[in-house]
């Protein structure tokens, strides 16, 4: 939820309104200088530069600062009524928006529960031999890889599939949110495990876009595989 400060009508709650970004491309993970071309940006700092320099009366409540810069994405056409509230929400008595609100919570729970247990199913999937790991070929900066050069020192490896082609011009903005969300890899490290990422797109336009984006992880093409 989200609070609102309207200066004629007093405090609001209720959902993230109609706030604009100032353009959906120029906003850097913990750098908010627009100098810095992202196709998306961390969702955080959406948050963040949304909130203070457009909305600066906005208080935000306990919610994934993802679900907040999703909101304020979906929705920055116009600016609403209420110092940024929708319009056409109703306006109900406090006692009608708990209940309205614990209905939501109490679905979100459900939903919760279930991706604990699909979670807890996708631990308990069978495990397969790959054979002649080698004949994955990836390349890398320094040249040519198979499979298990990619491990490294580690005894696990995990490999995020980057959807960025040899036609495409831009990386997806959904594994860029995730790219620009990627921790320090020495906490992997510490647990045997090797993080690297790869997309389909050259060797060269992945460094190329690496750069741009400011990210330092391992980023490999597996044009070849």
């Amino acid at each position: 939820m989200v609070g609102h400060n309207d200066p004629k009508t007093g405090w609001w709650m209720g959902p993230p309104g109609n706030y604009v970004l100032p353009t959906p491309i120029r906003i850097a993970v913990y750098s908010l200088a627009p100098n810095r071309q992202r196709p998306f940006a961390g969702a955080f700092n959406a948050a963040i530069y949304n909130t203070f320099r457009r909305c600066k009366h906005q208080v935000l409540y306990v919610v994934p600062p993802f679900l907040v810069a999703y909101a304020a994405m979906g929705w920055a056409n116009e600016r609403g009524g209420l110092s940024g509230l929708r319009e056409g929400l109703e306006i109900v008595p406090p006692a009608d928006f708990q209940k309205a609100h614990k209905a939501h919570l109490a679905a979100e729970k459900s939903v919760t529960h279930a991706l604990q247990n699909l979670s807890s199913t996708r631990r308990s999937l069978p495990v397969t031999q790959i054979p002649n790991p080698e004949r994955f070929k990836f390349d890398t900066p320094t040249g040519e890889k198979t499979l298990p050069d990619l491990f490294g020192p580690h005894k696990q490896l995990i490999m995020y599939h980057f959807m960025l082609g040899p036609e495409d011009e831009k990386g997806c903005v959904g594994c860029s949110f995730c790219m620009d969300h990627i921790p320090n890899l020495r906490h992997l490290e510490s647990r045997d495990t090797t993080f690297v990422a790869v997309a389909e797109a050259g060797i060269d336009k992945i460094e190329e876009y690496k750069k741009r984006m400011g990210w330092g992880f391992p980023f490999y093409s597996s044009a070849k595989t």
